[in-house]
């Protein structure tokens, strides 16, 4: 992860003098709201330090927004190591070139915007990092192309399709691919087998009717089938079944596996 960062760090150096100078052309043809509007700001900058924005909750929270238990105290240490990397190991740049500021985005699609916006508004921004839950991520990604000629966010978490629209984020750029290759992976496996009927099983909070947890926030494995129906479209039938792995008993699910075998293609191996 460390030589992840430490390439994001060398690429954001080469806009200098500018931080953002040269990124308008990914944002060509993109008007922006609030074109002719005068933003007060604390100055115009350029030059060292880049700002580096790392939204991120102080604890881990709900595993449903949280899905891979990203915490400021867990990332921490990485952008240090990376740090340290360019300014003392590899020698690229003089110590003080970053200024690396953790924001508690709370894991809401609320707070976590925020904390970035006020950044833009002060002037202290030059990328974006974080921002683990994905509806606090998508309005920071497509804001940012506004925001003094352009911001880059970068992101090891989002991954559902959606955030690969370029036009409703062209800055945006996710270090660790999309659910779109595992839907490829599915399709071809599908037609490998000539599997012509297949359903899906998957933990979704809310998708299952209970009274119970109900976050409000759909799970990753949603996200992930949703991008899989996408890949695999009409191509043969297909029914889904949801359960919560927090409420679910071993009862539930063997009824789950008991109603989906008789509608889907089985075959057993000894």
């Amino acid at each position: 992860m460390t030589s992840v960062l430490l390439s994001i760090f060398l690429s954001l150096t080469s806009v200098l003098p500018s931080p953002t100078e040269g990124i308008a052309s990914a944002t060509q043809g993109i008007t922006s709201p609030t074109e002719g509007i005068t933003w007060r700001r604390s100055g115009t900058r350029t030059g060292f330090p880049l700002y580096i924005i790392v939204g991120l909750p102080r604890f881990e929270g709900n595993k449903v927004r949280n899905p891979y238990g990203l915490t400021i105290d867990k990332a921490k240490p990485v952008f240090d190591v990376a740090v340290e990397d360019v300014y003392y190991r590899h020698q690229l740049l003089e110590s003080g070139s970053f200024e690396v500021i953790f924001e508690d985005s709370q894991l809401s699609d609320s707070i976590g915007p925020q904390v970035v916006i006020e950044h833009y508004v002060n002037g202290t921004i030059d990328a974006v990092m974080g921002l683990p839950y994905v509806f606090s991520l998508a309005p920071v990604a497509r804001l940012s192309t506004f925001w003094h000629g352009g911001v880059p966010v970068f992101t090891t978490t989002g991954m559902t399709e959606e955030l690969g629209n370029k036009r409703e984020f062209p800055l945006l750029t996710r270090i660790v691919g999309n659910y779109r290759y595992i839907g490829k992976l599915v399709n071809d496996l599908l037609v490998e087998r000539e599997w012509k009927n297949v359903n899906f099983m998957f933990d979704d909070v809310l998708g299952v009717s209970t009274t119970g947890e109900r976050d409000g926030a759909r799970s990753e494995c949603y996200f992930a089938l949703n991008t899989i129906k996408n890949v695999i479209g009409k191509q043969l039938e297909w029914t889904v079944k949801m359960f919560s792995e927090r409420l679910a008993t071993r009862e539930n699910y063997t009824i789950l596996l008991k109603e989906v075998s008789m509608k889907a293609n089985s075959e057993f191996y000894s």
